[in-house]
């Protein structure tokens, strides 16, 4: 359900950086589930791989999706346009992760 993807293409002018996301099929919508899974990738991403920081984007219509990532501790710091959608950039660091 949750993972951390590595990407190497550019994004956001990031390239080499770890993006969490989630994939739901619509009758698990709305349980929580897609939160808990952005967390628990959150938790291994910098609990036990050490990463400095982890990014997400999500289309900017899809408020359910902003929603889940914001509850994860993500924040939005910009609005970019991917692969022609308009979509929030996310980012969280280790060091914020750490005080939450």
């Amino acid at each position: 359900m949750g993972r951390s993807k590595f990407r190497t293409d550019e994004v956001n002018g990031h390239t080499n950086f770890h993006d969490v996301g989630y994939r739901l099929l619509r009758k698990f919508w709305g349980q929580g589930l897609a939160t808990e899974s952005a967390k628990t990738t959150l938790k291994y991403a910098f609990e036990e791989l050490d990463l400095p920081a982890v990014y997400a984007l999500a289309d900017i219509e899809n408020k359910a999706s902003t929603n889940a990532l914001l509850k994860s501790g993500l924040k939005i710091t910009a609005q970019i346009e991917h692969d022609g959608l308009k979509c929030d950039w996310f980012e969280i660091k280790q060091e914020d992760w750490l005080v939450r």
